[in-house]
């Protein structure tokens, strides 16, 4: 507001030498019956909100301080809201007989959206054995396989052990393939080693992957041995040098040159080595910068590009 009336007050002479000008430059254009007083009332008056308006939005605040807002009630301003979030409050405040009534009443499309995967998991957190029932009982194959893992994820919240018993129930399939890799990172947050070993018997895909690597990830960070042990018995390959990386990012918050010790003896060269080369400079250079020099400068020269490019991106006060 100060800021404002001071761009006001600077305004004033702008508004006064403006006015002067017009009554000056259109003496003796109005008609007879004109009054000049009144014109130059009027020139005034009007001359003064273009320049106050321009004053306004010259002190008006700047940047993005009305992004996602729009205009509530008399014009004041308030944030947008997202749809789904809306959608998702109000199905999670919901008791059983609702989303019954709700689910019943929507379309086969409808149920892929976000609100049928939303009301599936409520109703599987609130009465999980029936919406299994149900879910399995959808004759769109595709559906079916959506929403059986919304179910699956809904019954894990309360009962883990159900919901993965549930999984193994179900016929063997892309759907129960799809369910269990789904539980995989529910288990992986409770226990790691046992999200390890149903990842692993997975049937070969890129989502089984991923979830293997992170169950890696997730047991490395509570018993790093072990997914150290998990990591080097996996067949050789990219999915092994993807594991690796992962144990070496993990082991060297905690001990940098041992890490580097790690990828040194068991990575191969290629991408996935200089993701775990850059992890683990990121990570030593900030226990032992002088260390990591000596280090960098005994790489073969086709690999030491890369991690001295990791070095120069450091802060340039870390080795100081």
């Amino acid at each position: 507001m100060e800021t404002r009336q001071r761009v006001r007050r600077l305004a004033l002479p702008l508004i006064a030498m403006a006015a002067g000008w017009w009554i000056f430059s259109n003496a003796g254009r109005h008609p007879a019956s004109s009054s000049p007083d009144a014109a130059a009332g009027d020139i005034s008056r009007t001359t003064a909100s273009a320049v106050i308006a321009s004053a306004d939005s010259f002190a008006a605040p700047k940047g993005n301080e009305t992004t996602n807002r729009v205009a509530g009630p008399g014009g004041a301003q308030r944030p947008e809201v997202d749809p789904s979030e809306v959608i998702a409050r109000r199905v999670a405040k919901m008791d059983r007989a609702e989303v019954i009534r709700r689910i019943g009443a929507l379309s086969p499309e409808e149920l892929r959206g976000d609100e049928g995967h939303l009301l599936a998991r409520r109703w599987a957190e609130l009465d999980a054995p029936t919406a299994g029932r149900w879910v399995t009982e959808l004759s769109d194959v595709a559906l079916r396989r959506e929403l059986s893992s919304a179910v699956a994820l809904g019954w894990s919240q309360r009962d883990l052990a159900g919901a993965l018993a549930w999984a193994h129930s179900l016929v063997v399939d892309d759907t129960q393939t799809q369910v269990l890799t789904e539980l995989c990172y529910e288990v992986a947050r409770r226990s790691p080693a046992e999200s390890l070993q149903m990842a692993s018997q997975l049937p070969s895909s890129a989502a089984a992957d991923d979830a293997l690597l992170n169950a890696v990830r997730q047991c490395a960070g509570s018993d790093l041995p072990s997914a150290q042990d998990w990591a080097l018995h996996l067949p050789a390959g990219a999915l092994r040098e993807r594991a690796l990386a992962d144990v070496a990012t993990v082991m060297a918050s905690e001990d940098g040159e041992r890490a580097a010790r790690f990828v040194c003896a068991h990575t191969v060269p290629g991408p996935e080595q200089e993701r775990a080369v850059a992890s683990v400079i990121q990570c030593w250079a900030r226990q032992d910068y002088n260390r990591v020099l000596a280090w960098v400068a005994a790489f073969p020269l086709t690999s030491r590009e890369n991690a001295v490019e990791t070095l120069v991106a450091l802060p340039p006060d870390l080795g100081h």
